[in-house]
């Protein structure tokens, strides 16, 4: 068939103007017709590295096929110089995956690079891609790929050799694991150097967990996690969280604010703290409230509460220590409702006068 199998292929420099390299996987390539190439590997250009499989060198059209890009691996230059004042390269932290699309490395007559072609090397990706948030230093792999991912609508980048890294932008949806709607955003590169964004919730907020919940404000992805600044709503509650971490089966943050309002149907009584720590399990449907430095005051203030709150759709139950005017009360379970109280078993101190 008149191919050439050669092995003990380190590297091949295709153009040094561009700063294109093919690494073969196992060193082995496949000669072909009109130095064509066929090989597996990694392909560098520049700031950006392609790992796959099935690529084809064209010599005549100066480009590379890529069948199956299994990641780009992206460098970019750092936000702050070293210690002498030099700028260095960072590794972005998030990799794009299941890619497939092509590599112009320059103008098929302008092969020894004499001429000047700004915008070569460029890649076009041909269908969708995929970045994933399941790395185990992401709250251990929290994030399953099979539900959580962004879906990258197919791109084009031009002078992958000299890019800024304002220039990464990379449009599609975002599908949460159920946390939130999927919704149309914007990749872009973030302080911690990996692929995430940084957006606000429509006018009144996002449905939040199927429904269960209503979140209203800012939205962050990043190496960080699946984070908010903003307004948490469940059942009678109301709490204002400025760092509030989204798992696909919890929310926890600290609140600055948390609120139930009076109801009589079913019945809750007034309740007010700040500074509590929540933790939000949705599928159950109970929000969990913690006091830190101070208590919970409920019932227009004349009962101070220390512990865990549990809120319902239908109750509000607590553990901890109720505190009123002339007595305290201590217990595992506590129903409160509109203006009383309930306990079925609980230690109960009347103070002195």
């Amino acid at each position: 068939n008149y191919d050439i199998t050669v092995r003990g292929v380190k590297s091949v420099l295709l153009s040094d103007t561009q700063k294109v390299f093919i690494f073969p996987k196992n060193g082995e390539i496949v000669l072909k017709k009109n130095r064509r190439l066929d090989f597996s590997g990694t392909v560098a250009s520049g700031k950006f590295e392609f790992v796959g499989k099935d690529y084809i060198f064209d010599y005549d059209a100066f480009k590379i096929s890529m069948k199956t890009i299994d990641s780009i691996k992206i460098y970019v230059e750092a936000f702050e110089p070293d210690i002498n004042g030099n700028i260095p390269f960072k590794k972005v932290q998030t990799l794009i995956e299941n890619v497939n699309g092509e590599l112009r490395i320059d103008a098929p007559k302008n092969k020894s690079g004499y001429n000047k072609a700004p915008t070569f090397p460029s890649f076009t990706s041909f269908k969708e891609s995929y970045t994933y948030y399941d790395k185990r230093t992401i709250f251990k792999g929290v994030y399953n790929r099979d539900k959580f991912y962004f879906k990258l609508d197919p791109f084009n980048i031009d002078s992958l050799d000299n890019f800024r890294n304002e220039g990464l932008r990379f449009e599609g949806n975002f599908s949460s694991a159920g946390i939130f709607p999927t919704f149309k955003e914007t990749l872009t590169l973030q302080k911690d150097y990996s692929l995430g964004f940084i957006r606000q919730t429509p006018p009144g907020g996002f449905d939040a967990y199927g429904g269960k919940a209503k979140y209203n404000n800012e939205i962050r992805l990043s190496n960080k996690g699946l984070r908010g600044g903003g307004e948490l709503d469940f059942s009678s509650s109301h709490s204002v969280v400025p760092d509030l971490i989204f798992f696909p089966d919890s929310a926890n943050g600290v609140a600055t604010t948390y609120d139930i309002k009076e109801g009589d149907s079913p019945e809750f009584p007034v309740v007010h703290a700040d500074t509590v720590r929540l933790h939000f399990m949705p599928y159950n449907e109970v929000l969990q409230a913690y006091n830190t430095r101070t208590p919970f005051k409920a019932y227009k203030e004349r009962v101070s509460f220390r512990g865990r709150y549990d809120l319902t759709n239908k109750e509000l139950t607590g553990n901890g220590k109720v505190d009123f005017e002339k007595a305290d009360l201590s217990a595992g379970k506590i129903l409160f409702v509109k203006r009383r109280f309930f306990s079925d078993t609980s230690n109960f101190h009347l103070k002195a006068f």
